[in-house]
């Protein structure tokens, strides 16, 4: 029997029996984030919420009479609601499947083949690393709007596949290999249907790509700036993040139609919208406490049902800038609370500030943790449907097979909300660190 046959073998084995369906080792890649620590108590849903008869929508139904208008404290029929006349909606949210992949060379699987101790080993390894990634990646998600898009250009040189990026994207998920897709906002799509772009270079501003085969995409892979890349196949397919909960408007970029977040229409439905403040508006783009905090946390305290706590993620640069501010005007010790995971927080009023790295450059979202709900259909678990974890990958151009194998888990989840008005945003700020 070869011996690569034996170590995928083995290495099958060693999974299943380590890292079962079910085991506390895959909860851990459900935490370990700020996001993923702070937002999310525990798997569960809102009151009376169910999952559809097919298993693949959440319905959270909710009260719609009352106005979350900040001057007018009635219902939006012009009254108080009354017992059984209440303005019932629901809220649709589709679950999204998530995908992570490993690999390992068969050289390396030869190598380990006949010493069971060599093998655990690696696949302690493997799985430990496969871990940070995948809690980097959703951290990073929670900050998105559940569109997929990695970048949004501002240029494409059709003579050298560079796509030009504001200096303020985030390059978190855009790696040397990734699989990437232009497409308008709409979801027309302008690279080859039957290609991904797959990135060669990436700097801090610049994405270079190129086709599976080596050929440059053409200048139809980018025609205005309505155009984004996105991961390959993800357009409106991944997690809801706070950039679209915390929205005052319907989604952009989820593909073609009128998409709608959580199947309610937004411009027509003010109690499912978020307060959007631009800094631009403000006469100072720095954070800071009386021009950005507190007209939001007036706002949202007059808006909600009742008085919410919140959670803002700020970048570093912005967190110091909230934090000296703090300390100065003597509204605080300066010394960071411990919060949940470890993470460090700064406290203000009802609102407790977090630094998270993954956050945007220039906005800071304010998320209300009592109305926010991540619920996992199902916890990440292995793809061995062909009967095996591992599977032999080949060559993209030629289809030959390489020796190389992949293994690959998923899991299926989704995060909702049952209220908007309790959520908030400062946009257009000045680039932080």
């Amino acid at each position: 029997m070869p011996a690569g046959t034996a170590s995928i073998s083995a290495l099958d084995d060693a999974a299943r029996d380590v890292y079962p369906f079910g085991s506390k080792f895959w909860q851990q890649y459900n935490k370990g984030a700020p996001t993923l620590d702070l937002l999310f108590s525990g798997n569960k849903l809102p009151p009376l919420a169910k999952i559809d008869h097919e298993g693949r929508r959440i319905w959270i139904p909710m009260d719609t009479d009352f106005n979350p208008n900040s001057a007018v404290a009635t219902a939006e029929t012009g009254g108080l609601p009354e017992p059984g006349h209440e303005e019932i909606d629901k809220a649709i949210f589709n679950l999204s499947v998530h995908s992570a992949a490993f690999q390992m060379s068969a050289l390396a699987m030869e190598t380990l083949d006949g010493n069971q101790r060599s093998v655990a080993n690696m696949m302690t390894k493997l799985m430990d690393d496969e871990k940070k990634t995948v809690r980097r990646v959703f951290n990073w998600l929670m900050h998105q709007d559940g569109s997929g898009q990695v970048a949004a250009p501002t240029a494409y040189d059709d003579g050298t596949g560079t796509f030009t990026v504001p200096s303020t994207t985030d390059f978190t998920l855009i790696k040397v290999g990734t699989h990437l897709v232009s497409k308008d906002i709409d979801g027309t799509q302008r690279s080859s249907a039957a290609q991904a772009m797959v990135v060669t270079a990436v700097t801090s501003t610049t994405i270079v790509v190129e086709y599976e085969d080596g050929t440059i995409p053409a200048a139809s892979a980018w025609t205005d700036t309505n155009d984004r890349l996105y991961r390959f196949d993800q357009q409106g397919e991944d997690i809801n993040g706070l950039s679209i909960i915390c929205s005052n408007a319907n989604p952009t970029n989820w593909g073609s139609g009128s998409p709608t977040y959580g199947n309610i229409n937004r411009s027509t439905n003010e109690f499912w919208q978020g307060y959007s403040l631009a800094a631009t508006a403000t006469g100072s783009t720095t954070f800071n406490i009386e021009d950005h905090v507190q007209p939001v946390l007036d706002t949202v305290n007059r808006r909600a049902p009742e008085e919410v706590d919140l959670v803002a993620f700020v970048r570093y640069d912005n967190w110091r800038a909230i934090g000296n501010q703090l300390s100065r005007d003597q509204r605080t010790n300066g010394r960071p609370q411990t919060l949940t995971g470890g993470w460090k927080g700064i406290q203000y009023e009802n609102c407790m500030f977090v630094r998270d790295r993954d956050c945007p450059a220039t906005v800071v979202r304010f998320a209300d943790v009592g109305a926010i709900y991540r619920f996992i259909a199902r916890e990440w678990y292995w793809d061995d449907t062909t009967g095996s974890i591992w599977a032999i990958t080949t060559h993209p151009v030629n289809g030959r097979r390489r020796r190389v194998y992949r293994a690959d888990m998923h899991t299926v989840q989704q995060v909702c909300t049952s209220r908007c008005v309790g959520m908030a945003q400062v946009t257009a700020l000045s680039a932080s660190a």
